[in-house]
């Protein structure tokens, strides 16, 4: 019994050293952190949208008007970037994927004729 404590006193001994460590050593972010796809572009798009948020915001967030047009007309001109560039590396993966499997499928077939 003493030992069934003991060893139940270590392992929980361990792990939280272990959790510790991680908190300390491993660095967080979340799981959408690295966009792969993110370019100059979107970059200056963004910058240009958030630019015009705070100048919406700064102006007393009105509801029409060249202000409300200029933050609008931004932030949709950044959200069909987004969109486009993710199509396109949608595309771009599924055109990539396709390619290797038909070279696997012909690397197959050969060795089947052999």
């Amino acid at each position: 019994m003493i030992k069934k404590t003991y060893i139940n006193w270590l392992y929980d001994a361990i792990v939280a050293g272990l959790v510790d460590a991680a908190e300390v050593c491993i660095t967080k972010s979340k799981c959408n952190f690295y966009k792969f796809w993110w370019n100059g572009n979107l970059k200056e798009l963004k910058d240009k949208s958030c630019e015009a948020h705070t100048l919406w915001k700064e102006s007393g967030c009105p509801s029409s008007g060249d202000i409300f047009n200029i933050k609008t007309r931004a932030k949709a001109n950044y959200k069909r970037a987004l969109h486009q560039v993710n199509k396109e590396n949608l595309c771009a993966v599924s055109n990539d994927l396709e390619e290797c499997l038909l070279k696997k499928s012909l690397v197959f077939l050969e060795n089947m004729e052999c």
